[in-house]
């Protein structure tokens, strides 16, 4: 194979947006939405990478604010096979979709809703075409029928488009940047997704066949709230984001219940909508995959004048066990005639999958270098200043022999095999049992903490409310405000060492665990300053996304690498115009073989 190398010439695209209008409907709404995607096909297993724009058309404006919503990938029969929370800030939201694998070939829906409203009041939907890789491929016998595109998508004729290339050509591995110029078009908040991918694919709406084409239009045409009589059941709680529960085991009455976000080391509060039914409150929380470990607190009421904060009255009550309510959504209702129909094999889809085919084979002659040795871990759990190193000081026998040695305020007894113990500090101690973390494990299980081996400790740390005025103590009582109920009677963390097994392990896959808000992930894209990549080839049908493009009054700059393949290819750039109209503007590039090879 010839070699790969990489090419450092530059093109610079300027691309100055005069803008088309993609009409979705034909009346206003106080609220609309628009979800641009990397590409308009997808095969199962891919991933839907999107930037979601919320606005309301008839203030002109994104919508500012946090809203909690749900983007959900409905079946043709009106069930959701994926639904993921999102976290819209100031009307723009990027993410992605992992779609599963064995999904049949069909034309599915991408539904955006509230969580607390009802499915008929849902927001945005838009066709999202999906393909098995069996069923993809075209008959010969059969021709595909030919519609026209559902959206004509032709350059303004105002529109200039400069091209410069620094040595007159755009070969392969080149670098390319676009600039991108808003300043002349009226568009809400001046952003805009970005996409660079091969010019065929957007063939594939001339290659549907007249239902599917009828179906978007369909589906485009009821895109306005205006045109459905919306009914909100709880549109006060589009900033937060609640979860329901239901109590499996606990007691039968309770002050306050709350979850500790191993993760996220801090409290998130439950509130009891009825009995034996919960709202657990996760809008403060980060987007990923998170554990939780319920507790209830109940309030110890005492007449003692020394203190200081009411708070320190709250006593942790133990565990409970919860578990997450999820209440089925049927679509049903929503579903646009004819959705049920087989979708037509596609020649488009046939090509793309010939270049998928290829992606798997050089993937499995080039693997990544290192692929599949991890590298050391990173702990980037909170550790408080108030720190005992073991190795620092004498051998002891035990851990606690080193905690009432070495740590100052603590005090443990053992009665009948059962160990307790307390903070203190100065002027008082607490009336509880502190919260104890085991490399970022919680529990309350003192036994099995104390008979952990001295050998296998690192450390251990203390974090307790402080009524000194030092700038130790008052980052302490800043620091235990994450922690909530949980720090009401201080912390104690354990930092094991790095080949110890954490004897919690088991009690930490006992505790429920559960995707909350979907966050985006950096789109794959090779860099060929890399030495690593040098020599492996690269036919990328998607050169680039970005869905979220940053302007400077209405300016900015993208960059890319081209791949080996050749061809033609398409900058798509869209927005969302001032009066709520989606634009879209196409600009076709030809990637060739560099002057000189």
């Amino acid at each position: 194979m010839r070699n790969l190398n990489i090419r450092r010439s530059k093109l610079i695209i300027s691309m100055h947006l005069m803008a088309i209008s993609i009409v979705l409907n034909g009346q206003s709404s106080s609220q609309e939405a628009y979800i641009s995607r990397d590409k308009p096909f997808y095969i199962e297993g891919e991933t839907v990478w999107y930037s979601l724009f919320l606005y309301n058309k008839t203030d002109q404006s994104l919508i500012n604010g946090t809203k909690f919503m749900e983007l959900s990938l409905v079946t043709p029969e009106g069930m959701a096979s994926i639904s993921q929370k999102i976290r819209v800030e100031n009307g723009r939201v990027a993410g992605q979709i992992r779609l599963p694998e064995k999904l049949k070939t069909a034309n599915y829906l991408l539904v955006l809703t509230y969580p607390s409203e009802r499915v008929q009041d849902y927001v945005y939907s838009t066709l999202l075409p999906v393909f098995s890789k069996e069923s993809a491929i075209a008959d010969p016998g059969s021709p595909v029928p030919i519609s026209n595109p559902i959206t004509t998508l032709k350059p303004d004729p105002q529109n200039q488009v400069d091209v410069i290339t620094v040595d007159g050509n755009m070969g392969n591995r080149s670098q390319v940047t676009v600039r991108i110029d808003l300043s002349e078009l009226s568009t809400m908040n001046n952003t805009a997704s970005v996409v660079v991918r091969k010019k065929y694919m957007s063939d594939f709406y001339k290659q549907i066949d007249p239902l599917t084409s009828k179906l978007i239009s369909t589906i485009n045409k009821s895109n306005s709230r205006a045109e459905r009589a919306i009914s909100f059941s709880k549109s006060d709680t589009h900033g937060s984001l609640l979860y329901k529960l239901r109590k499996v085991l606990g007691p039968q009455e309770t002050a306050v219940n709350a979850a500790y976000i191993k993760e996220d080391q801090k409290q998130a509060l439950i509130f009891e909508e009825e009995s034996g039914n919960y709202m657990l409150d996760a809008s403060n929380l980060s987007p990923g995959r998170k554990t939780f470990y319920f507790n209830h607190f109940y309030f110890l009421p005492w007449s003692d004048n020394r203190y200081r904060y009411v708070r320190k009255r709250w006593m942790n009550g133990g565990e409970m066990t919860l578990e997450f309510v999820d209440d089925q959504r049927n679509f049903d209702e929503i579903l646009p005639e004819g959705i049920k129909s087989e979708l037509s094999p596609n020649p488009i889809v046939e090509h793309y999958l010939d270049q998928l085919d290829l992606l798997k084979r050089i993937k499995q002659a080039y693997p990544k270098p290192n692929e599949g040795v991890l590298g050391e871990s990173v702990d980037e759990s909170y550790l408080p200043s108030d720190w005992y190193k073991v190795s620092d000081y004498a051998a002891m026998e035990n851990l606690p022999e080193f905690l009432r040695e070495v740590v100052s305020g603590l005090k443990y007894t053992r009665k009948d095999g059962v160990y307790d113990f307390r903070f203190s500090y100065p002027g008082d101690k607490y009336r509880g049992m502190p919260f104890i973390i085991v490399d970022g494990i919680p529990t309350l299980d003192v036994d099995k903490v104390f008979n952990i081996p001295i050998k296998d400790i690192e450390g251990v740390g203390v974090l307790k409310d402080l009524t000194t005025s030092t700038e130790m103590a008052k980052q302490n009582r800043e620091d235990l405000k994450q922690f909530g109920y949980f720090g009401e009677n201080g912390i104690l963390f354990i930092k094991l060492k790095g080949n110890v097994v954490n004897p919690l392990q088991q009690e930490l896959t006992k505790m429920p665990q559960r995707d909350l808000i979907s966050s985006a992930a950096r789109f794959p894209m090779p860099e060929f300053q890399s030495s690593d990549m040098t020599s492996v080839p690269d036919f990328r049908s998607v050169l680039y996304w970005n869905a979220i493009v940053p302007t400077t009054d209405g300016k900015g700059e993208i960059s890319f690498y081209t791949s080996d393949d050749n061809g033609q290819y398409e900058i798509i750039i869209e927005a969302v115009s001032s009066n709520g109209q989606p634009l879209k503007v196409v600009k076709e590039i030809k990637i060739g073989t560099a002057k000189g090879n």
